[in-house]
């Protein structure tokens, strides 16, 4: 009995320590500032940028199908996120003990895959704003 207790907090103290790595990760990686700076010697006035490739026009109706797709990946993951959330918590009303037990076990995975999933759509999102 004992050593089923220990591996169970253990495996406790695991499954918080990745769910915390994962938070630091999120926030490491979105304070992040990029500078690329290769010269030492670099005058602004000798840079002639080409002509770009695209249309303005074109650009234009990108952005904003762009737009369109990353707003609609946002809405698609939190609406799923909710609804599975619902399923899991009326099965978690109606069932017995041991159902409760099960659903308690299948709600953590799930949090974290659609966390992971909404963060991934959000840091597509503000990078898109960024650029944009």
């Amino acid at each position: 009995m004992e050593y089923g207790r220990k591996k169970g907090d253990i495996m406790k103290k695991i499954k918080i320590a990745n769910v915390l790595l994962i938070v630091l990760i999120f926030f490491v990686l979105s304070s992040i500032n990029v500078v690329c700076a290769a010269q030492k010697n670099i005058n602004p006035d000798s840079f002639n940028p080409s002509k770009a490739t695209i249309a303005s026009d074109e650009k234009e109706i990108i952005t904003e199908k762009t737009g369109k797709i990353i707003g609609l990946l946002r809405n698609i993951s939190i609406v799923v996120f909710v609804l599975a959330l619902m399923v899991i918590g009326v099965k978690y009303i109606i069932g017995s003990v041991e159902q409760k037990a099960r659903y308690k076990e299948t709600l953590i995975p799930l949090i974290i895959g659609v966390a992971m999933v909404t963060m991934a759509v959000t840091i597509v999102s503000f990078v898109y704003d960024a650029i944009t």
